[in-house]
């Protein structure tokens, strides 16, 4: 069972909800989106713009956050909502140095007024770096690439019911499997258009006037699909060989996704979410990169798409 209920400032209620309630999530780059038709049956206890709401699910607490747009027809309305990730679509310019990703997530949170959670505490110090006319959201992404590239280690940013958190990969870990008993139907994709199988790092000694260039690929890889090279320049400091090999394990091999249809809710899964998948010949973790919740009545199930995996 769900609860969805709602504050206007002036009551806390429940709106008589019509149709499916919808709450999609994603592990990067996106907010979280409520979506909800309901009965106006009381002027007093009307939903508009600026509004909060909350959803729990079996008691616990899935989603908050504020109306942003209304479509009202014969038969009441029907509502979207975002929570606080919403706001990382504010373009801004930073300038900052000696700050690991938590740091950024801290600032950006108090100049933006953004209530925080739990946010980890990651390890790589960024020396300096120059966000010009960016998004909120590629600011963030930015520094957690820097993360994964220098230390190897993945973080997903999130609204945690209200306050704004960044959680470790471990941290997101749930116990759902996902095998093909529990999914009515799924999709297989796997495309290597986003991958690198070339990694190429150079440094300018501005001394000599000369160039470091640091190369690490994958030669079976490229003899398949031809050269899929990334390049990028190296700050000072930094290991360009070691950086170059890690970079070339993040981004080589085909990227798989799977789609599943009409799993069996689970409250605690989400983007960022990672899940153990038994299906389609796998037998390993995966993360969540899209979910959506669909609750009607007594009735609770989640569409998923699947990356990360082997």
């Amino acid at each position: 069972m769900f609860e969805l209920s709602a504050n206007n400032g002036r009551h806390i209620f429940e709106p008589l909800t019509r149709g499916e309630v919808l709450y999609e999530s994603f592990h990067a780059g996106r907010c979280g989106k409520l979506s909800f038709g309901a009965l106006e049956y009381d002027k007093d206890c009307r939903v508009n713009e600026g509004d909060s709401v909350s959803l729990r699910v079996n008691g616990a607490p899935v989603f908050f956050g504020v109306v942003f747009s209304k479509t009202t027809d014969g038969g009441g309305a029907v509502f979207t909502a975002y929570d606080q990730l919403r706001y990382f679509k504010n373009k801004d310019t930073y300038v900052y140095s000696e700050k690991r990703a938590s740091d950024v997530v801290r600032m950006i949170a108090g100049d933006y007024l953004l209530r925080v959670g739990e946010i980890s505490e990651t390890e790589h110090v960024i020396a300096s770096r120059v966000e010009d006319n960016s998004t909120l959201f590629d600011i963030v992404e930015n520094a957690l690439r820097l993360e994964r590239e220098h230390k190897g280690k993945r973080y997903t940013l999130l609204d945690d019911f209200g306050g704004l958190s960044l959680k470790s990969e471990a941290e997101m870990r749930s116990n759902a499997v996902i095998d093909k008993d529990c999914a009515a139907w799924f999709r297989f994709f796997s495309s290597v258009d986003d991958c690198f199988n070339r990694v190429k790092l150079f440094r300018s000694d501005r001394k000599t006037g000369g160039r470091e260039i640091f190369i690490a690929e994958d030669a079976e890889s490229i003899r398949k699909t031809g050269v899929l090279q990334y390049c990028a320049t190296l700050g000072d400091g930094e290991n360009g060989a070691e950086k170059a090999r890690r970079v070339l394990s993040l981004h080589s091999g085909a990227k798989r996704t799977l789609h599943a249809g009409n799993v069996p809710g689970e409250p605690s899964v989400r983007g960022g979410s990672t899940v153990r998948v038994r299906m389609a010949g796998f037998d390993a973790d995966a993360t969540v990169t899209r979910c959506v919740h669909k609750l009607s009545g007594g009735r609770h199930f989640m569409d998923l798409e699947l990356g990360g995996l082997p």
